[in-house]
């Protein structure tokens, strides 16, 4: 996430300045915004760091709207949570018809008996 991949004209979220080849700029691998390094407050080790490092950059922006959406296991966010629930209940509706019928014939008889020990 270095500046040399800026190839338009794109402005910081936090000074509003021009980010440019000539600047240390870091993108957001979430929302690919470009940052200043010198508005991220960070130190030159630190850019360096990160501009040669494989690992992803996220924004405080993107990791703070991250940190808030719901998690359930491995469910991210409340539709696809809802969207499980949903068919979850629905195949256990499905169940609720057969767990309370009696079975008939033979293993009906069966099942009574145990049932009335």
């Amino acid at each position: 996430p270095i500046s040399d991949f800026v190839t338009e004209d794109v402005n910081c979220p936090v000074c509003k300045g021009d980010v440019s080849d000539e600047v240390k700029g870091l993108m957001c691998d979430t929302c690919q915004t470009w940052f200043h390094g010198s508005c991220l407050l960070i130190s030159d080790e630190e850019y360096d760091d990160l501009s040669s490092s494989e690992n992803s950059w996220i924004c405080m922006g993107c990791t703070a709207e991250n940190s808030n959406q719901l998690k359930w296991g491995a469910l991210k966010g409340e539709k696809a949570i809802q969207q499980v629930v949903k068919a979850t209940y629905m195949e256990m509706t499905k169940w609720k018809k057969n767990l309370f019928t009696l079975p008939r014939g033979k293993a009906g008889i069966h099942f009574i008996n145990e049932v009335a020990r």
